[in-house]
């Protein structure tokens, strides 16, 4: 995970603030590529910054 960590880019993503998804708050990160042995091959997930420096620590 710290090597796909290391590769990660930036990315900024919307999470929905009420019951219908319609308000969204933005919120900086990353997105990692983790690669897999069965399709889809590769995974993309999504760390906040807080996140992604508990994973290298």
């Amino acid at each position: 995970m710290r090597d796909a960590l290391d590769l990660a880019t930036d990315a900024i993503r919307g999470f929905p603030q009420d019951i219908d998804g319609k308000d969204l708050e933005r919120r900086r990160g990353l997105v990692a590529s983790v690669e897999l042995d069965i399709e889809p091959f590769v995974a993309k997930l999504y760390f906040t910054k807080l996140h992604a420096d508990a994973w290298r620590s």
